[in-house]
């Protein structure tokens, strides 16, 4: 029986995220709710009356909170939970666009392939080029180059992206792109102008309304948005995974498959694999080779403990260090295995007491032959 298909590192974030501010939104709205039945119970009673200051106590400072407990009922009724939604739906937009950044990442651990379309022309300084150590390395700051520009645009710059480079259409999605585009718009507004609609706004989405009239975000509203960038999340990694269906996965997935439990913040892997050369050998394990870990690239050297030679193509290394560094290392070779990079692999978690002495990869880096 076939283990149950992982859900996209993506994907993931975006609904952890996404449950993080409902929960904030329900939990604060139960604090206001709460505050305000205390209220009207100590007006009840006379404990307070309607001149009586509403304050409280901070690093041994006196806050005041309202004037009276008529206007704090008041706030907590509208105003404090319209300021709660504007500033939550604000997160919601922005953790949509890290979403969609993260979502070329997966691919690109998935799939070279969408990156190769010849819509853009690159130039090199020759210095520069000389300093890369692989085609991989390149591939890597392409990647990184083109998230970094989706991060300084806008929605309609990202939709155009992902059907371009990816011919994912979102007007697909079950979701109408007018309401897409009018969500990240009034993300924009509150951002920019304290939710003041400019003539643009108003001219394509509020023309009932008119320009500085100030926009609000009710509750039907947050949770409608909510549930429609849910829609077009779930329906873009949808698309991954019927397109690119061979994930890179990620090493905390990889010790759940091995039944590992451990919290500890090092990994320590043993590695046997033969290839088809002997060069294909030598550059795998040149400690010059690099590999990204966590949007950052890293060298095999930081993390190399041993290597042994066992025949001419075929090779035992041992790698040791921190579990962000280490895991997706180890990710990506069973990636490389199921791709048939190899002849034959093998790996295995071993103890770090395994390595003894061998505690700084790299400097103390030893190779033998079997």
């Amino acid at each position: 029986m076939g283990s149950k298909p992982k859900t996209p590192r993506s994907l993931k974030r975006l609904n952890s995220e996404f449950q993080r501010i409902r929960r904030i939104y329900d939990v604060t709205m139960y604090s206001y709710q709460q505050t305000s039945e205390y209220t009207k119970e100590r007006l009840a009673k006379k404990d307070l009356v309607g001149s009586s200051v509403i304050s409280i106590s901070v690093a041994d400072t006196q806050r005041i909170l309202a004037r009276s407990p008529f206007e704090l009922l008041s706030k907590l009724s509208n105003t404090y939970p319209e300021i709660l939604r504007q500033s939550l739906f604000v997160r919601i937009v922005s953790q949509f666009e890290v979403f969609l950044v993260d979502t070329v990442l997966e691919i690109s651990n998935r799939s070279i392939d969408p990156f190769k379309q010849q819509d853009k022309m690159l130039q090199y300084h020759q210095a520069e080029l000389l300093s890369y150590k692989s085609i991989d390395d390149i591939f890597f700051d392409i990647v990184t180059d083109e998230c970094r520009q989706l991060t300084s645009q806008g929605f309609s710059y990202s939709r155009k992206y992902y059907e371009k480079r990816f011919g994912i259409h979102l007007e697909n999605s079950g979701v109408l792109i007018d309401d897409i585009e009018e969500i990240h718009e009034r993300r924009h507004l509150f951002v920019h102008r304290g939710g003041i609609i400019d003539s643009k706004y108003q001219k394509r989405f509020a023309p009932y309304l008119d320009v500085d009239d100030q926009l609000e975000i009710s509750e039907q509203y947050i949770l409608t948005a909510l549930d429609k960038l849910t829609v077009v999340a779930e329906y873009i990694i949808n698309c991954v995974k019927t397109n690119w269906p061979m994930p890179l996965l990620d090493f905390s997935e990889i010790l759940e498959e091995e039944g590992q439990t451990e919290t500890k913040n090092r990994l320590t892997y043993r590695f046997i694999a033969q290839f088809s050369d002997q060069q294909s050998m030598k550059t795998h394990i040149s400690p010059t080779m690099s590999f990204p870990a966590n949007n950052e690239k890293h060298q095999l050297s930081e993390i190399l403990i041993s290597t042994t030679i066992r025949s001419d193509t075929e090779v035992e290394w041992i790698v040791d260090g921190l579990k962000l560094i280490v895991g997706p290392y180890v990710a990506i070779q069973k990636m490389l295995s199921k791709r048939g990079n190899f002849t034959s692999f093998d790996s295995k978690r071993i103890s770090s007491a395994a390595i003894k002495g061998n505690i700084n990869p790299g400097t103390n880096l030893k190779v033998t032959n079997a």
